[in-house]
């Protein structure tokens, strides 16, 4: 009788470990999943931004200074067309951070050091 309860209880320890198990795997599944769809959206951003939004920043910043060298723009025209390029640049360089830190995300789960990849 004795016999009977240490084996069900070691039984039952077996199963609570491959239950452990299962879990820390399906956790590593998740995060490696995570960090590769966290690595494609900001390939897709960085991608954005330096198609668009980081020319058409640059563009209007430039232009509202020629408004303004020639007069027919305030300095607070000026001054927002410059925010307005200084907030594209941060978020294009808070996206950069982004794509690298999801590769330092995979290389730890591939467990070697990836190359340069062009985002």
């Amino acid at each position: 009788d004795v016999y009977k309860r240490q084996i069900q209880i070691a039984k039952a320890k077996n199963r609570e470990v491959e239950w452990s198990l299962k879990q820390a795997k399906l956790n590593i599944k998740t995060e490696i999943e995570n960090a590769w769809h966290g690595y494609e959206a900001s390939k897709v951003k960085i991608k954005k931004y330096e198609e668009t939004i980081r020319s058409m920043a640059n563009d209007f910043q430039e232009l509202t200074l020629i408004g303004y060298q020639l007069g027919e723009l305030d300095i607070l025209r000026l001054i927002d067309a410059q925010q307005t390029y200084l907030n594209s640049e941060i978020t294009y360089y808070s996206a950069l951070k982004d794509y690298y830190q999801q590769i330092i995300l995979l290389e730890k789960y591939l467990n070697k050091e990836l190359v340069y990849l062009e985002p």
